[in-house]
């Protein structure tokens, strides 16, 4: 170039993760590598590293999980059934979810996960086992059954507990029919 002299230089396209620097006096324009990690948002509640044209998320912070692709952390969901949760996430048959320290009742906590114990279970030690029932149902083997209602017995002043008589188990009553009263009182 003669000096006093403009003359067009040469514009290159840049590709994604690149920024174009100008033209100068003594060399055309170039692309450089954009450092993504210098926004605040990218990464967001996690750890960036800046890589050659691009960003990964090298970690995240407590409560967040790494996306598939590494390019950001999201916020963990909490678990339907947990009624305590820590800040680790875990991987459920739902997504990533938080891990649970204390489940609702008829839940069984297993590494952090809450099961639904088998129906009217109070307790159990499997999904498949209760070990206590519900108000209203008896142990019948590894299955919680519905008391019997006594026949003698006022239905609308019944308290939910069962009680044993010979083979059955029935609803405790509070007020019998007339002529009845309970063995209790």
């Amino acid at each position: 170039n003669e000096a006093g002299i403009c003359t067009v230089c040469d514009v290159p396209s840049c590709p994604f993760g690149y920024s174009l620097v100008s033209c100068t006096s003594h060399a055309n324009a170039y692309c450089t590598d954009t450092n993504e990690c210098d926004v605040n948002t990218t990464c967001a509640n996690g750890t960036c590293q800046n890589l050659v044209g691009t960003w990964e998320c090298t970690s995240c912070d407590p409560g967040f999980s790494l996306s598939s692709d590494g390019k950001y952390c999201s916020q963990c969901d909490v678990q339907d059934q947990c009624r305590s949760s820590s800040s680790e996430c875990i991987e459920t048959e739902d997504g990533v979810k938080l891990a649970c320290d204390i489940c609702v009742d008829g839940n069984l906590l297993l590494e952090g996960i809450c099961y639904a114990c088998p129906p009217n279970c109070a307790e159990c030690n499997s999904t498949t086992s209760c070990t206590l029932c519900e108000s209203g149902y008896h142990m019948n083997g590894i299955v919680c059954q519905l008391c019997d209602k006594d026949p003698n017995c006022n239905i609308e002043r019944i308290r939910s507990k069962c009680v044993k008589v010979g083979s059955s188990y029935y609803r405790a009553c509070v007020d019998c029919h007339p002529g009845y009263e309970t063995a209790d009182s």
